[in-house]
């Protein structure tokens, strides 16, 4: 952060001392681009960071703005008054909003965020007693904050836009890097992994939302100081679309990218509509050749100790997972069938069968990302039946998936700090560096090095090979120091060596923690685990010591094909 807080200061300098030097037209554009620039970085943080594409933002930015009118027009408030009022209406717009759009995803949302901008619009246009319809609010005086200069002049209102523009994107970015902020980007990358590491992405979603809509009432307050007039053209959906392509064009989750496009959009809006009527066909050229030429835009232990610690837990009666005649249907089809199963504290568990035999399915029904048609699951003597996965994983479970589920465009560390701050108080933190949470980054730290990845650390996950995002993967359920461990097939695609070598990192986990394992290949399966249960069409059909499992001539039958 500090090199870009080096960054934005030169520049803001840079532009403040050009300022004295320009005409009054070239001044009056860079003072828009800087209101543009806020508004698009509010949506940067919910497109670019959170991975939300929304086509109706220029409400905020409307609400924030017509606050401004109505009050400093009909009730001559002053400029604090007036700017909490923005704030607050910009942020209530969204909280209801958030309410209504975050449960949707992709498209769904897209057409949500849409329609609810038209609501605002539709309101600004048909609320004549309020907002005046499409006559608009004029004569909104420029803000008197008891300086010795007037800010109505163009250069001294300059300032006060760039002091603003500095104060949004140095909040932004103090929040883009916070634990909060990495969640945020961890959601982006793949919310079902979040989940499963303990985050509730719904409040974290509404929370940026909410964050992103009264950024976007922040930009609106100066908007309508500037113009001097509102109308419903500020709430319309070609605003919403010109903030959405200024994002694009700068390139999502920079900060700096969008505040690029927005000058982009400015100059095209501004200068190049003087010469022709078609330049909207010019953006869009611009548009397509900017995403086509870059794609972020322009800016150990033995098998003996293992079987003294399960049998000293068993005889303790210590029970990690219990299930009781769990049930889980698609339809017509019964995947999961009344399986019961008790797994004890130290244990190390295999669960195998044939391809289609419920094994996966089973893993999602204790992890919680699907709920049972029937049954009891408890975990450590709690009842999580109707838990979440985020409250499951607060009470110590953690899980790999069968097909990598990383956050590839973060590095190796940041995986394994998402994993960390899951179960932790700081993943709220907004305003705190997470580099200052040093004992995060040394658990992290700790658990890339105990799957042997310490020297990858600053690497993005995306260039990693297969066999070390597969190593990553149990990475990130161990950074969180579970006490139950669902292993999803760790060894699947690897060569034999990678295998044996997957083997030896689970055998040689804390004895303390219990361990289940779905693994195909048998012998692995065998290696780690001395307990087996076996899945046939959802049913257990067979459970107890491996040899004794491996003996079982239905097991030889259905499984081993013998």
């Amino acid at each position: 952060m500090g090199r870009r807080a080096l960054l934005a200061g030169l520049v803001a300098g840079f532009l403040a001392a050009l300022a004295p030097f320009l005409p009054a037209y070239p001044l009056t554009l860079l003072t828009q681009t800087l209101i543009a620039a806020m508004l698009a970085m509010s949506l940067d943080l919910l497109l670019g960071y959170t991975g939300l594409p929304s086509l109706g933002h220029a409400a905020y930015f409307a609400v924030g703005a017509y606050a401004v009118a109505i009050l400093a027009t009909g009730r001559q408030v002053g400029f604090l008054g007036c700017l909490a009022a923005g704030l607050v209406a910009a942020a209530l717009t969204a909280a209801v909003f958030g309410l209504l759009a975050i449960r949707a995803t992709g498209t769904y949302f897209l057409m949500i965020t849409l329609a609810l901008g038209m609501v605002v619009w539709g309101l600004a246009f048909r609320w004549v007693s309020l907002t005046q319809g499409d006559n608009g609010i004029s004569g909104v005086p420029r803000p008197d904050l008891g300086l010795p200069w007037n800010l109505s002049g163009p250069l001294p209102f300059f300032y006060l836009a760039l002091a603003a523009a500095l104060l949004a994107w140095g909040f932004l970015a103090l929040l883009v890097a916070s634990p909060f902020g990495l969640g945020l980007e961890g959601i982006r990358e793949s919310e079902s992994r979040m989940r499963a590491l303990g985050y509730d992405v719904w409040l974290h979603k509404y929370l940026a939302f909410v964050l992103s809509g009264t950024l976007a009432g922040f930009a609106g307050v100066f908007w309508a100081y500037f113009n001097g007039f509102v109308s419903p053209v500020d709430a319309q959906l070609v605003t919403s679309v010109e903030t959405l392509l200024m994002v694009a064009l700068g390139g999502p989750g920079t900060l700096v990218g969008p505040a690029v496009g927005a000058a982009v959009i400015v100059f095209l809006k501004n200068v190049v509509s003087v010469y022709t009527k078609r330049w909207l066909l010019i953006l869009g050229v611009v548009y397509i050749g900017a995403i086509l030429l870059r794609r972020r835009g322009s800016s150990g232990r033995s098998v003996g100790a293992d079987d003294e610690r399960t049998s000293r837990a068993r005889l303790n009666g210590a029970v990690a997972l219990r299930l009781h005649q769990v049930s889980r249907s698609f339809g017509g089809l019964l995947a999961v069938a009344g399986v019961d199963l008790v797994v004890h504290e130290g244990e190390r568990r295999a669960i195998i069968g044939p391809n289609g035999a419920g094994k996966t399915t089973l893993f999602n029904l204790i992890s919680g990302e699907i709920g049972v048609s029937a049954g009891a699951i408890r975990l450590f003597d709690a009842d999580v039946t109707r838990l979440p996965p985020p409250r499951r994983a607060a009470l110590g479970l953690a899980r790999t998936f069968q097909i990598t589920n990383l956050f590839s465009n973060l590095s190796a560390l940041e995986n394994c700090l998402l994993a960390v701050q899951g179960c932790a108080r700081a993943k709220f933190a907004m305003l705190r560096p997470r580099g200052r949470f040093s004992e995060m980054r040394e658990r992290a730290v700790a658990a890339l090095r105990t799957v042997g990845l310490e020297a990858r650390a600053a690497t993005t996950v995306k260039h990693l090979s297969y066999g070390e995002q597969r190593q990553l993967e149990i990475g990130l359920a161990l950074a969180g120091r579970p006490r139950l461990l669902l292993l999803d097939e760790p060894t699947a695609g690897l060569s034999p060596a990678e295998s044996q070598q997957m083997a030896d990192l689970v055998r040689g986990l804390d004895p303390a923690m219990t361990v289940l394992i779905i693994e195909h290949d048998m012998d692995i399966a065998l290696e780690i685990a001395r307990h087996v249960t076996v899945l046939h069409y959802g049913r257990v059909v067979a459970d107890g010591p491996r040899e004794a499992v491996k003996a079982d001539p239905l097991v030889r039958e259905i499984y081993l094909g013998a």
